[in-house]
């Protein structure tokens, strides 16, 4: 049942849209659009009591409420107030009609974020938006209360965080490589991975990831200077203990750069599976981490010529 006045029902609410929107800084906005259908005053006096005719109008006015969110296989969570818009006040006529409620709701990254490990990457979110308001006849006032159901499938919930630049947190806004030659490849492949990450598939988003180290190592020609830098870090085979060391501490900062791309070429490399042992499958956590280590060693573009 909609808003009632005097037990009477005045108005019945139900969705119109959803959308998002990247706010001031950080933040992001998610906009809850309600339709209400007014109904006709009532032909005859609700309370009993003399009345001109027609019978005066009933309001509806002071609306607010709270939004919570269910992820799949999870338990609902409050999100907090909605806020309007811009001040609602209506009242019934001697004819239907219908009217538009903006709500919305602002988000820190952290609550998109913390959305997003919820769900997991999987399916979409159910809002509801749980709506209050008063409603007044000839000074008798009632509170009124509806809830509307906001069920956002992946689809539409992935072009929501495009529009509100969660990728952009996610990638904790390392700067991206130049639009041509093989940079522009390797980018694709960071949002590849990024959509992988939010699909919920993990190791695919790794693969991604190694496939645009891969490919920027080649471009760049680092993969022998890497080899050195291995070989600085772990010294010669069967080289003393101390040896070891002494080389590592004389690694140049660009050696030690590079020998970053090696382990986190290890890192991204698929592990084997020895007989009778389960996969290791990447976590969500894992999956970002290794999405902004990448990200980060792509942007670097001066080890091949600055001085250690």
């Amino acid at each position: 049942m909609g808003f009632t006045c005097q037990g009477y029902e005045i108005a019945t609410l139900r969705r119109h849209s959803f959308s998002g929107e990247q706010g001031l800084g950080r933040h992001a906005r998610l906009r809850f659009g309600i339709e209400m259908d007014i109904i006709a005053t009532p032909s005859s006096d609700p309370i009993g009591t003399p009345s001109p005719n027609p019978i005066p109008m009933m309001m509806i006015h002071s609306i607010g409420g709270n939004v919570t969110v269910k992820a799949r296989k999870r338990t609902a969570v409050n999100l907090g107030h909605i806020n309007i818009d811009r001040p609602f006040w209506i009242s019934t006529a001697a004819v239907s009609r219908k009217r538009h409620l903006a709500t919305f709701i602002d988000f820190a990254p952290k609550q998109i974020e913390a959305l997003e490990e919820s769900r997991n990457g999987e399916g979409g979110l159910d809002f509801t938006l749980s709506v209050a308001a008063l409603t007044e006849y000839k000074g008798n006032i009632d509170q009124a209360n509806e809830s509307v159901l906001f069920s956002i499938n992946q689809s539409d919930w992935l072009s929501v965080l495009t529009r509100i630049g969660y990728g952009d947190y996610l990638l904790f806004e390392i700067p991206s490589p130049p639009s041509a030659g093989p940079d522009t490849a390797n980018l694709v492949r960071l949002r590849e991975a990024r959509q992988h990450i939010w699909l919920g598939q993990y190791d695919n988003a790794v693969t991604a990831c190694r496939n645009a180290l891969a490919c920027h190592l080649e471009a760049k020609g680092l993969a022998e200077m890497i080899t050195t830098s291995e070989r600085n870090f772990c010294g010669k085979k069967n080289e003393e203990p101390a040896e070891g060391e002494g080389a590592r501490n004389a690694m140049s900062k660009n050696d030690r750069f590079l020998f970053l791309y090696r382990a986190a070429k290890h890192l991204t490399d698929a592990p084997a599976h020895p007989e009778g042992r389960p996969p290791q499958p990447f976590t969500r956590s894992q999956a970002i981490s290794v999405l902004s280590v990448v990200a980060a060693l792509l942007s670097v573009d001066d080890l091949g010529h600055a001085v250690g």
